[in-house]
């Protein structure tokens, strides 16, 4: 890049020099042409408002004070209004003791406008510190036609040639009017600064040119740093120490109108200075004829294979680090004159070691004086600089060659609002907009010669038929306009200002007509390569057509042939091109240029990308009863599709909808909801579908709804009774059979139970409710018997589509005499009385001796009835001992003849053997301990907060000496504890695991805990279970992959920004080296922004077209979503040049941004001061000089 300093060392090498060059030479050869001798000077022209600006060799205005051999621009007016002038009086400007003329001696036309066109009224001629402009007989002629506006202004570039610390300078008017002219900047004239060593890289520079120039000195300047750091990775590296002799070989590729110089005595190697040497002023070392001209710096050996346009440069020698060098060669120009021409750009071009290390240059001048127009406030103008370039340029008569420049203009008001003002050319019926014409020669700056209002848009453009004379041998390409810094015809009139236009004109050999071709690809779609598309074209020279071409990348070519240079615009017919089902962004419109006949063919490439026409359908869940935690959990729908897409969706119950991914449109899919997801303990469920079957439209979403109508499962269970033993029931003979069930509304009730085996229905109740059975012992009690109860269990379980079966067995025994006991175990705990001895004592009191027997024991089993004979009449007490067991609580209950007794002792009377034995009924009822569990469940990882709010299934199987039981609970996320709602006996063992549908979440990945065991074993006691679900949020990224065109920025970073839906923003730091880096990690579902910094972006000395920000949706998990940004770099046109005979300031880089100090070879070779261009000619004074004798005319106004 560019910086203050190294423009003004850039400006300072332009086309301009050429004035010194001239100079020079003229001096050498003794043939300076002596200044003719002064006209009458007439006092009554006014010379005034001499003013000084820091300037380039273009007339580019520069800020800061002046340095000695820099350039300053003088301006001034002059006014003969006010006198008679004739033909043959003059006005003068002497320049006074610190500046000459930039070139001289010229001459230079002195005009006026008269009758809207530019009027040559005089001359200006240039010595080396005067300027005199004498009228001639044309002003006698327009005073006699009554024309006497004469007056106007001038500028000339001058030379500073010493230092001052005045503020201002004297200058002397018409011989004796001294002025005092005030230096810009802070005043004075500095000397200049001392040389200091700057890395060079590799560029190209060359000598200034001027119209006497018969050859120039082209240079190759380069820093060994660099080319060490270029050639590193490459073939052939370089070590660079001063000792190793490396070898470099630079391809220099020659411009048109040049040819090279044949004498390689004249082919130099120069050491230009070093860190070590900084103030160096430049040391030739060797030539390419093999003379080493100093051995101070290591031995080098140059040589050069010319062939043609193309010389071979080859090196070879210690390149020592931190040291720049420079090439320099003479050329001789091939024109008809075999002098430089004005106007013409010569180029020249440089590659090292085919490395992709390039170096280039163009050097140009053009006349000095140019013509201005007095500019009253509100109106500004413009003037257009051509030049010429183009491999056939030595062909045109650069003298007498015109062509016609149309100027298109639109005003910012009507004309009629611009008192004084006539509208140039044609005005249109609008009032607004016009055009005119002018002339503009090659090598000149042109100025137009009238004024426009401030705000109005003028275009310029060329028609190459209009030249004049018509070429011959040769053809005029596409002219090429630049406004600034833009490629552009375009611009703004600015007030009093004078826009600067650049227009080059390219002349290239006749050659036979060439034709373009068509070449189409197309993918995306089926039958995409083999359909015929159709294009129209439309071409400058008139013609059109159309041609047809298959998108299998086939080139196919026009039906005509066109002059080379014709431009054609080639467009393809995007309705011919549509498929079904796709969509099509048609390519845009190309223009491709007619090359001759035996260059490539001009190819415009068209690549139609199809898209599939896409949509998706979406699913919401309606839950229609059921519990109130059904609707927070999740269901599972699968679908296949008939373009062979299949996948699952997890679908919340509340209702929100689920999308599907995106499917091709006219896609069929059948969807249908997972029955197991959609399951519930203890529920019927009916599902149905609003369609079940899909067809996905372009751009829409088809939603279908699915609803679950629960319904609670119910069954019942039945008692039948089953009599055995002694006792024969008689018809209608029944017991009571009591039941209680530990549903939520805690149903009991007592059964009629016929003795006879018929089976009697409970009630209906909700599956997995358990029911305790119970006889009633007086209703089983029968007189002159015994009873003992069993029970096939004494739990009954509902399950759904069954019937539980209880039966219920009562074995009677008849009594004989004395007393009988019988045991009956009962309740939920009996299992667990198993085997158990229960243990009776009984004690008698005989009636008659009124004594007691000794106790005795009795020992039973549950279902067992023992009789004690030959009891004496009296009476007996019975008590049964503790009969306790693990697990379970216990209470006993004895009954004498079916009547229960209070407490724990049964008395009763002994009456006789002939009366019925007393049957004594033990009944202990077991109630097994229990205790139960809950359940809490808690979320974790992404989205957590979220996901809270969500209902988890959590399923349960329990095994225990009831048998097995199973169960779901339903959880809420928060980590609320949740009972399961069951009492289960001690020592139970439950296996608890979370149902894993109930757990998806649209989006994450989620790890489920493994099932945990729980034992119950404290009475009245919850065990707590906790379950954590992480959730892993499904993310994305995106990635940037900067492309560069035009420009070579290598390492440079370029900076992009981001914002995304969720919130996320940052940005990011991409190289232009083919590695895309990626962004953050995303949500799916997010949507990001992508900006890159133009302004970061930029390179001086181009233009850039900054790519569009572009917008991704991160949409799959692990998704990477690529985006590639394109800068495509345009070269602005080239600096201003440095000034003849004057080197950089210390310190300035060289066009391509390197520094190239002066050099003066102090070992044989030539040397040319302060410029590093060696010409072998010691010189004293670089002369150049140029001046505007401009004639300004104020258009009258009124």
């Amino acid at each position: 890049m560019l910086t203050p300093t190294s423009r003004r060392w850039a400006e300072s090498r332009r086309v301009p020099l050429a004035a010194a060059l001239l100079a020079l030479l003229a001096l050498a050869l003794g043939v300076v042409t002596p200044i003719q001798a002064h006209a009458a000077v007439n006092p009554g022209i006014e010379v005034t408002g001499l003013t000084l600006i820091k300037s380039d060799r273009d007339g580019n205005n520069a800020s800061g004070g002046l340095t000695n051999q820099d350039v300053a621009k003088l301006s001034y007016n002059w006014d003969a209004t006010k006198t008679t002038v004739k033909s043959g009086d003059s006005f003068s400007i002497n320049l006074g003791t610190y500046f000459k003329n930039l070139e001289y001696p010229i001459s230079a036309p002195m005009q006026v406008t008269y009758n809207g066109q530019l009027t040559e009224i005089g001359t200006c001629e240039l010595s080396e510190k005067e300027v005199v402009c004498t009228f001639s007989s044309k002003v006698d002629e327009l005073r006699n036609a009554g024309f006497t506006d004469f007056k106007g202004a001038g500028m000339g570039l001058l030379l500073i040639t010493q230092t001052t610390t005045a503020s201002s300078v004297d200058m002397t008017v018409n011989g004796s009017q001294t002025v005092s002219v005030k230096l810009p900047g802070s005043g004075g004239i500095s000397g200049v600064a001392p040389t200091v060593y700057t890395p060079f890289k590799f560029t190209k520079m060359s000598s200034v040119i001027n119209s006497s120039s018969t050859s120039m000195i082209w240079e190759v300047n380069f820093g060994s740093d660099y080319i060490k750091q270029g050639l590193a990775n490459g073939s052939s590296p370089i070590t660079v120490d001063g000792a190793t002799r490396d070898t470099i070989v630079i391809t220099d590729t020659l411009g048109a109108g040049m040819t090279y110089g044949t004498d390689m005595s004249k082919w130099f190697l120069m050491v230009r200075n070093s860190a070590a040497e900084p103030n160096l002023a430049g040391v030739a070392v060797t030539n390419a004829a093999g003379t080493d001209l100093n051995n101070t710096y290591g031995d080098f050996d140059m040589s050069v294979d010319v062939d043609g346009q193309v010389a071979t440069i080859t090196i070879t020698g210690p390149l020592a680090a931190k040291t720049n060098y420079k090439i320099s060669y003479p050329v001789t120009f091939t024109s008809k004159s075999g002098k430089a021409t004005v106007g013409v750009q010569y180029g020249n071009q440089a590659s090292l070691n085919n490395s992709g290390i390039e170096g280039e240059f163009t050097r140009s001048y053009a006349e000095s004086f140019k013509v201005t127009v007095e500019m009253a406030a509100g109106f500004g103008g413009f003037e257009v600089l051509k030049s010429l370039k183009g491999s056939a340029l030595d062909s045109v008569d650069v003298a007498s060659t015109t062509l016609d420049v149309a100027v298109d203009y639109t005003l910012p008001g009507p004309a009629s609002a611009y008192t004084g003002w006539s509208a140039p050319g044609t005005l249109n019926a609008d009032g607004m907009s016009g055009s005119t014409t002018m002339k503009v020669h090659i090598g000149k700056t042109s100025t137009f010669p009238a004024t426009f209002p401030k705000g109005t848009v003028v275009t310029l453009s060329e028609d190459t038929a209009s030249a004049s004379p018509k070429p011959e041998g040769y053809a005029w390409m596409t002219p090429e306009f630049t406004v600034g810094n833009q490629a552009t015809s375009t611009f703004t009139i600015a007030d009093q200002t004078s826009t600067k236009v650049s227009l080059v004109n390219i002349a290239e050999p006749a050659e036979e007509p060439g034709t373009f071709q068509v070449k189409k690809s197309a993918s995306g779609a089926e039958g995409a390569g083999t359909k015929d598309y159709t294009f129209s074209y439309t071409c400058s020279d008139g013609q059109s057509g159309t041609v047809m071409a298959k998108g299998d990348g086939a080139a196919v070519a026009a039906d005509k042939t066109f002059a080379p240079g014709t431009t054609c615009t080639v467009t393809e017919d995007a309705s011919a091109a549509a498929i079904d089902g796709y969509t099509l962004t048609a390519p845009e419109a190309q223009t491709v240029t007619i090359g001759a006949a035996t260059a490539e063919v001009a190819t415009a490439e068209f690549t139609n990308t199809y898209t599939r026409d896409m949509g998706a359908f979406s699913i919401a869940k309606s839950v229609q009863g059921g519990e109130d935690g059904f609707a927070k959990s999740a269901f599972s729908f699968t679908y296949t599709c008939t373009d062979g897409t299949e996948g699952t969706l997890s679908v919340p119950g509340d209702g929100t909808a689920v999308t599907s991914p995106r499917l091709p449109a006219g896609a069929t899919c059948t969807v249908a909801e997972d029955a197991a997801s959609a399951a519930r303990a203890g529920y019927s469920v009916a599902s149905s579908l609003s369609q079940d079957t899909v067809t996905i439209g372009k751009d829409e979403t088809v939603a279908v709804t699915a609803t679950n109508t629960y319904t609670r499962d119910t069954s019942t269970f039945t008692v039948k009774k089953a009599v055995e033993g002694d006792y024969a029931p008689a018809a209608g003979d029944s017991v009571k059979v009591t039941y209680t069930c530990d549903d939520a509304e805690t149903t009991s009730g007592t059964l009629e139970v016929p003795m006879d085996g018929t089976a009697v229905d409970g009630p209906a109740l909700p599956t997995g409710t358990s029911c305790t059975l119970s006889e009633d012992a007086a209703s089983a009690h029968r007189d002159g018997f015994s009873v003992t109860t069993a029970y096939s269990s004494p739990t009954v379980t509902i399950v759904k589509d069954q019937v539980a079966e209880a039966t219920v067995t009562n074995t009677y025994t008849r009594l004989t005499g004395g007393f009988s006991v019988s045991k009956t175990v009962q309740g939920d705990g009996a299992a667990l009385a198993g085997d158990k001895d229960f243990t009776f004592t009984y004690t008698c009191t005989d009636a008659v001796t009124g004594k007691a027997t000794v106790s005795e024991e009795l020992t039973l089993k549950a279902g067992e009835t023992k009789h004690v004979a030959d009891v004496p009449t009296g009476s007996c007490t019975v008590t049964e001992k503790d009969a306790a067991i693990e697990r379970a609580s216990w209470n006993g209950a004895l009954s004498v003849n079916g009547k229960a007794v209070d407490g724990a002792k049964a008395t009763f009377d002994i009456t006789g053997q002939d009366a019925a034995a007393v049957a004594v009924s033990a009944t202990n009822t077991y109630t097994l301990d229990r205790g139960t569990f809950s359940v809490a469940k808690t979320v974790a990882g992404d989205g957590a907060e979220e996901h809270q709010g969500r209902s988890f299934i959590v399923e349960y199987s329990c095994t225990s000496v009831e048998g097995d039981r199973a169960g779901e609970i339903q959880v809420p996320g928060d980590g609320s504890a949740v009972g399961s709602g069951i009492q289960l006996p001690i020592g139970a063992e439950c296996s608890v695991a979370e149902r894993g549908s109930s757990a998806q979440v649209a989006g994450y990945d989620v790890a489920i805990p493994q099932a945990q065991t729980v034992t119950i074993s404290k009475k009245d006691e919850t065990a707590a279970l906790s379950l954590t679900n992480t959730y892993t949020r499904h993310t994305g990224t995106f990635s940037v992959l900067k492309t560069v065109t035009g420009a070579q920025v290598g390492d440079k970073e370029f900076s992009f920004a981001y914002t995304c839906t969720d919130g996320s923003e940052g940005a990011l730091s991409v190289k232009a080296d083919g590695e895309a880096v990626s962004g953050p990690a995303l949500p799916t579902g997010t949507q990001c922004t992508i900006t890159e910094d133009a302004a970061a972006a930029e390179l001086e000395g181009h233009t850039l077209a900054a790519p569009q920000a572009q917008t991704v949706t991160i949409s799959d998990k692990d998704e990477v979503v690529a985006t590639t940004f394109i800068n495509a770099y345009a070269e602005s046109p080239e600096p201003p040049a440095p000034t003849p005979g004057e080197s950089p300031t210390p310190g300035e880089p060289t066009p391509s941004g390197e520094q190239t100090p002066p050099a003066t070879a102090s070992a044989p070779g030539p040397s040319l001061a302060r410029t590093g261009i060696s010409v072998g000619l010691p010189m004293v004074m670089i002369l150049a000089a140029m001046i505007g004798g401009v004639a300004l005319v104020r258009r009258r106004r009124g």
